[in-house]
């Protein structure tokens, strides 16, 4: 069985990493921290392992290439391969005792690589350059979406969801005997390809899915309770953040008790098969929100419309970095890359 989730996102403060939650370092066996250039095979390297290993997998994507892997992690093996380059650089905590490079540079032909300088430093800035706007239409959407988060909840009485987590856990949840845990994860992404959420991965690991209808972002206090509960009652929970906000909890899942929790806007209401329904506007201040509806509706089409043109500059800076790719990808021997996943595979294997 296959999962998904980001680790990285193009947020309101650029771009956050969340790579130190890869896994739990004392209680892996390895990973394996991959360094290289641009089309150098990272991504295809980490899939021919998978695939020779047909063990399950955590797939962990890019949030600026939705298609590519930043990492995979086998936790029936303990082990990981991860892209440690740049913007999520990740360097050992335990070098070689528990992590440990692999330098895919070594199979460049770096006398062709030479020969491309300066259209590799003209690519490499105009590439940047893509993000830099792009961080700056999240930033203002982000503000947008905090102010309307304010004017939203004026008066609300969050002890009321907090109430409501209390009889969710009572009815859902029991004590397993074992030692709980909270893993971060980003399972939306603000990409070349649009605001994107992995649905697949909500079905792959549950069997009963709670819809939270959460148009102005109150649910975060609701997911916190439950997900302490949840620990303390020995549950393994992925905490999934916004990529607008990180510091936000916008979804649950419990693998381990095959349930989520998914907050929902109005448009994708039919992409999962729900088992339940939260409405939990109502618990807003109804009048309140009359009140002040047209500012409501002007602040989330603002920053929609602000998270539209982002992934528009996303999808631009994509298009320069395949180019920047194709400068680096001739001067690569695959055939050593292919090689390497071989023994990668076998030497994990033999563990």
């Amino acid at each position: 069985m296959q999962s998904g989730f980001f680790l990285g996102a193009n947020s309101k403060n650029g771009f956050c990493s969340k790579y130190h939650e890869l896994m739990n370092l004392k209680e892996a066996e390895r990973v394996f921290i991959i360094k290289g250039s641009p089309g150098c095979g990272k991504s295809t390297l980490m899939r021919k392992v998978s695939a020779h290993l047909d063990t399950e997998a955590e797939n962990i994507y890019c949030s600026s290439d939705p298609d590519s892997l930043d990492a995979v992690i086998f936790p029936k093996l303990g082990v990981a391969l991860v892209d440690g380059t740049s913007p999520h650089v990740v360097e050992p905590t335990y070098p070689l005792a528990v992590e440990e490079y692999i330098n895919l540079s070594e199979f460049l032909k770096s006398d062709e690589v030479e020969a491309h300088r300066d259209k590799i430093i003209e690519t490499t800035d105009r590439y940047k350059s893509k993000f830099s706007r792009a961080y700056r239409l999240i930033s203002c959407s982000g503000v947008l979406q905090e102010d309307i988060k304010k004017l939203a909840e004026n008066g609300f009485d969050k002890a009321q969801l907090i109430k409501k987590a209390k009889g969710i856990v009572s009815r859902e949840l029991r004590p397993t005997g074992k030692h709980g845990a909270k893993i971060g994860r980003f399972l939306s992404a603000i990409s070349p390809k649009g605001y994107i959420t992995l649905y697949d991965t909500v079905v792959s690991l549950s069997d009963r899915i709670v819809a939270l209808h959460d148009t102005y972002g109150i649910g975060e206090t609701l997911l916190s309770a439950i997900s302490a509960d949840a620990v303390a009652l020995g549950h393994t929970v992925y905490e999934c953040y916004s990529p607008l906000s990180p510091e936000r909890l916008e979804h649950l899942i419990l693998p381990d008790a095959r349930l989520s929790f998914i907050t929902l806007d109005k448009k994708d209401l039919d992409v999962l098969p729900i088992s339940k329904r939260m409405h939990l506007d109502s618990l807003l201040d109804q009048n309140h929100i009359r009140a002040n509806r047209g500012k409501l509706r002007f602040g989330k089409s603002l920053s929609r419309d602000l998270i539209e043109a982002a992934c528009d500059e996303l999808k631009a800076g994509k298009l320069v970095h395949d180019e920047l790719e194709a400068l680096y990808h001739p001067c690569i021997d695959f055939e050593k890359v292919d090689a390497l996943a071989e023994t990668l595979a076998n030497r994990i294997s033999a563990k």
